[in-house]
């Protein structure tokens, strides 16, 4: 990417991997829209690579995803999908067919389908959403409600498809999660165990779990067999700072932050496309630290001073007692983590986190900014920010890892083209039923060397999570931009990990 539009983005990290960063100044929903979310289609069955997105205006918007010859990512318009009557809060392309869901402050969950031929009438569309008055978008393609699923007590603010598509599971202000069935369009469960409103859900791609996010300052992980609690995360036992107390080992301490920390609509958390990982946002740790020097917001840390900082945790599917890394996120709390779909071959120079033959990528968005990462090494290898003037609300990956499209507030979205090349090599692209491999040629074979279920996935597993000062000075820097950036870029360039045996973030 240019210089000039690496400084006016507020890009740092890695210069070969982020080409351009691009906030497309149009009308995305209406001239004062808020856009609440937005996806991007991994499996078109035809036609362009869509994105979806939402708004405040109670509209969803279709648009083809294009790059022009500098490699700029933009969108066109597609479609503008009419139906929902309040603001559309999530919207989720099914893995695998033209099929679109939709989520709205109106109770209403939507599936949408394309058609083929664009003069089909929409049958469930009344007078009123045809001749509104308003001056409509010239629709390229026509996308028709299929399914309706009503009967949610409160506004629905996240969904998320099963892997095989039959099933949709939705978080509401009622407290409660509604597993659907898509073909009876009839609830397959009610999940009622939090106590607050349900932020986030996420759906595990090797479909054994789902979970739930709310901001009663918890999270739940349920089993799809019978949608049995497995698992509530609400509290960590052990400090990931320096302690000095006697009582530290029994504290019990609040992992997430409630309402008066964070003002957000949205808590999103994220599965790896192996299912091995969780990752969750809203996070908050309190560290002791007899270190000086070090700042949050601003203010020097005494002695023996406890300080918050907002983390995401990362949970093993197979370890959810403690997370196994607790990432700084900087003076901004994260609302959303999305893994790209993709998997990547290991860096040779480098050694891992994980016991994983491959690594993953994953974007975490911050009230402000965006962080990338991998599983390879625990420091981001970019970050950008000063890329809108209003809170991010959600964030989404194409499939081939080439595009991160972030909406916000503001009522724009950015669209982030990433160079594929620089990214790695591809490992394995995950299906729900089967490992692929993909070819140089870009065709896919079907391999019967399938990831293994390594269960011991962390490298070191003590009774501890410890950190440093350098970690807590990187995790309650004034600025996202100035996270010991320096080390995140020889790091990343060097293709080496920054972790050393003594600094690494180690199993509970």
């Amino acid at each position: 990417m240019t210089e000039d539009n690496r400084k006016s983005c507020g890009v740092f990290g890695r210069d070969d991997v982020i080409r351009h960063v691009n906030t497309q100044m149009i009308n995305w929903h209406g001239p004062t829209g808020t856009v609440l979310t937005v996806d991007i289609q991994l499996n078109s069955v035809s036609g362009p690579v869509r994105a979806a997105t939402g708004g405040a205006d109670s509209k969803v918007q279709v648009w083809e995803l294009q790059e022009d010859d500098e490699g700029v990512g933009y969108v066109q318009h597609l479609s503008e999908l009419s139906r929902h009557d309040c603001a559309v809060n999530a919207v989720r392309f099914h893995p695998s067919d033209d099929l679109l869901a939709t989520a709205s402050d109106d109770r209403c969950l939507f599936i949408w389908k394309l058609e083929s031929e664009s003069d089909i009438p929409d049958i469930f569309a009344t007078s009123d959403s045809l001749n509104d008055g308003e001056k409509q978008r010239e629709n390229r393609e026509t996308w028709n409600v299929v399914k309706q699923l009503r009967g949610h007590g409160s506004e629905v603010y996240d969904i998320a498809w099963s892997p095989d598509a039959k099933f949709i599971v939705s978080g509401t202000m009622d407290n409660a999660s509604y597993v659907w069935d898509i073909n009876t369009t009839r609830k397959a469960a009610i999940l009622q165990h939090h106590k607050a409103y349900v932020q986030g859900v996420a759906w595990d791609p090797s479909n054994k779990y789902i979970t739930t996010v709310s901001s009663d300052r918890s999270a739940i992980v349920y089993n799809t067999k019978k949608y049995d609690l497995v698992h509530r995360i609400s509290r960590v036992k052990n400090s990931l700072g320096k302690v000095n107390r006697e009582d530290a080992a029994s504290k019990n301490l609040r992992m997430f932050l409630d309402t008066s920390m964070v003002d957000t609509f949205f808590r999103r958390p994220g599965f790896s496309p192996d299912g091995k990982l969780i990752a969750y946002p809203c996070g908050c740790h309190e560290l002791e630290t007899e270190d000086t020097g070090i700042s949050v917001g601003g203010n020097p840390v005494s002695d023996e001073q406890m300080v918050q900082i907002n983390v995401v945790y990362i949970f093993q599917h197979n370890n959810l007692e403690n997370p196994v890394l607790c990432l700084p996120t900087g003076k901004s709390p994260a609302i959303a983590v999305r893994f790209c779909p993709q998997i990547f071959k290991l860096r040779e120079s480098s050694t891992s986190l994980f016991r994983l033959p491959y690594r993953m990528l994953y974007a975490v968005a911050t009230l402000d900014n965006i962080l990338l990462y991998d599983t390879q090494q625990r420091a981001p290898f970019a970050c950008i920010n000063s890329i809108h003037y209003e809170q991010l609300t959600d964030i989404a990956w194409s499939k081939d890892g080439r595009y991160l499209i972030v909406s916000s507030i503001d009522g724009f979205c950015t669209i982030v083209t990433l160079d594929v090349d620089n990214l790695g090599q591809l490992y394995r692209e995950i299906d729900a039923s089967q490992c692929r491999t993909v070819t140089k040629t870009g065709t896919m074979k079907t391999t019967t060397n399938t990831i293994s279920n390594t269960d011991s996935m962390i490298i070191t597993n003590t009774d501890t999570i410890t950190t440093t000062a350098d970690t807590v000075a990187m995790a309650t820097a004034d600025t996202v931009d100035s996270v010991a950036m320096d080390t995140v870029d020889s790091a990343a360039n060097s293709n080496t990990n920054t972790i050393s045996e003594k600094e690494e973030l180690e199993a509970c």
